[in-house]
């Protein structure tokens, strides 16, 4: 379904209809699962909050500076720039 609809096939769907038919948990054999639906993707999330922060307080887009622990170049940096890059 996503590789036809693309990512809003998440949203359209049910997780029954995004499994494959049959499909149970490997650990337990659990057959009913449920989508979570308020975190798409931790980096992604945290990576465009430049826009909520910026260009809803009418702040300048792009920033002047971006402050970040040196462990996070790779994860927080980098989908804020991609984000960035893709959608300004």
């Amino acid at each position: 379904k996503v590789a036809v609809e693309g990512s809003d096939a998440w949203w359209a769907h049910s997780a029954k209809e995004l499994l494959p038919e049959g499909f149970k948990c490997p650990h337990c054999g659990h057959d009913e699962f449920k989508k979570e639906t308020d975190i798409m993707d931790v980096w992604f999330d945290s990576g465009s909050s430049w826009s909520g922060v910026l260009e809803v307080n009418g702040l300048d887009v792009p920033c002047a500076m971006y402050l970040e622990g040196s462990d996070q170049h790779r994860g927080w940096f980098n989908s804020s720039l991609l984000t960035a890059v893709a959608t300004t």
